[in-house]
């Protein structure tokens, strides 16, 4: 980031300085991974205060400290009103700064997957800054365009939400080129209230896009019309459905043990993919990467050569070893009712047996209980075996899914019973909320090691 002053900053936005100037050029809100010549923002929150590790930032390396109160110490400070919209006016800045492409990615499911791909496909072309992580929210996103350099020939900005007006605020500092909306699911039910309030609060993203930019459309997502009626720039959509009228669509796609391969039809021409990642789902994904490639003018070579390169995203139907020569699908990233029929639908292609190990799919509100009934009567019908429900509001699954279904109260007894039904043969899809803390489970199970399920 070019550096900025903290004597610009106060006369353009407003503050106070204290001990004299300083410059800056990168930020830090975590003094534990302060690097030397980092800005440390002390950000308060409900569960800690930055403001009490400002003095570790310092000892660190950090050259500035931007705060809410004055720090007693010799390093310069900019004493402000709110740590966290400061922060934002800094990242506004650099981003303004940025003049190449900046493609911006919010939906209830897929959108980290998408973003490693269209990151690989971009990557082609050069230098391409994405979101790291979990960076996505109001801290993770000026974090991120607080990174944007010269070096980059690209961006690609994750982001995320749990609440009407939350994506206008992200994107009113990312300022995209090129906005995708992934699809419109329940996820965060209850703190949008309904699944169009969910509709709504995911378009805010195409609001921030400039008349020269471009709004990417999914057409088989709910809401797609209303996206379409409300997009005000240039609009290039896609769909797996090669009968929709989209401009990228998907035929010949034939799904397999190692992912799937398929044909992408696009304005440009058709090409064939051989894609790593299992499921109907990621072959969605691939056409929205492709379709927000096409957006910034990247042909089907680079495209192809991207989405080949891709491996599967860690806690996301992320096959490996299991115990006993079993197979595991790590899926235990987060979960939505959407997010778990997908993986379900992958599990049910799996040959021998197969067991759901289900934790709780938080933050679905009054419909907490209906969806998780839901998810039981969908994995029996999908011809999955056993079902193990961990914790009480999985547990409501058990009751639709019938004989075969354990509950159980914690992960420990999970993986208990993961084992005694290990066999090879035996694949477990573990899938949960980020709450359930399933990742700890797989764990427990040891998967070292990289496998496929056979799917036919």
């Amino acid at each position: 980031m070019p550096g900025i002053s903290f004597t610009t900053l106060a006369a353009e936005h407003g503050g106070i300085l204290l001990n004299g100037d300083a410059a800056v050029q990168s930020l830090s809100i975590d003094s534990r991974s302060v690097r030397p010549g980092d800005t440390f923002i002390a950000v308060a929150g409900p569960r800690f205060d930055g403001h009490a590790f400002a003095q570790a930032a310092i000892e660190k390396g950090a050259t500035g400290l931007v705060v809410e109160r004055q720090i007693q110490c010799d390093a310069p400070q900019w004493l402000v009103e709110n740590c966290v919209a400061a922060m934002a006016l800094i990242a506004k800045r650099n981003r303004a700064a940025f003049k190449r492409p900046l493609i911006g990615i919010t939906g209830s499911n897929g959108k980290t997957t998408v973003k490693e791909m269209l990151s690989s496909i971009l990557s082609t072309q050069g230098e391409v800054l994405r979101t790291r992580g979990n960076l996505n929210n109001h801290l993770g996103v000026p974090l991120m365009l607080s990174e944007l350099a010269p070096v980059h020939e690209f961006a690609v900005i994750e982001m995320g939400a749990s609440a009407i007006g939350e994506i206008a605020l992200l994107a009113d500092m990312a300022r995209p080129d090129v906005a995708l909306v992934t699809r419109v699911g329940h996820a965060h039910l209850q703190g949008f209230g309904s699944r169009r309030g969910i509709l709504e609060g995911k378009g805010e993203i195409y609001e921030a896009l400039r008349p020269s930019g471009a709004a990417v459309i999914n057409l088989d997502g709910w809401g797609a019309r209303h996206y379409l009626q409300r997009a005000r720039s240039q609009v290039l959509t896609y769909s797996i459905d090669p009968h929709r009228n989209a401009d990228v669509t998907v035929s010949e796609r034939r799904l397999h043990a190692r992912g799937s391969d398929f044909t992408l039809s696009t304005p440009i021409g058709d090409v064939q993919i051989a894609l790593s990642l299992l499921g109907r789902h990621n072959i969605g994904n691939a056409a929205a990467a492709a379709t927000c490639a096409l957006a910034v003018g990247l042909g089907l070579a680079q495209i192809k050569a991207g989405l080949e390169r891709v491996e599967a995203v860690a806690g996301r139907l992320n096959p490996m070893a299991g115990p006993k020569g079993s197979t595991l699908l790590d899926d235990a990233y987060n979960a939505s009712p959407e997010s778990v029929d997908v993986a379900i639908e992958v599990l049910s292609n799996c040959p021998g047996k197969r067991v759901l190990v289900l934790g709780a799919m938080a933050e679905l509100g009054d419909a907490t209980a209906e969806f998780h009934r839901q998810v039981g009567t969908s994995a029996r019908t999908a011809g999955v075996q056993t079902l193990i429900c961990v914790g009480d509001a999985a547990a409501v699954s058990a009751e639709s899914f019938g004989s075969g279904a354990i509950c159980v109260g914690s992960r420990e007894e999970a993986a208990e019973r993961c084992l005694q039904l290990a066999a090879p043969g035996v694949t477990f899809l573990i899938k949960g909320s980020r709450s359930a803390g399933l990742d700890q489970l797989i764990s427990m199970l040891n998967p070292a090691r990289e496998a496929s399920c056979s799917i036919g």
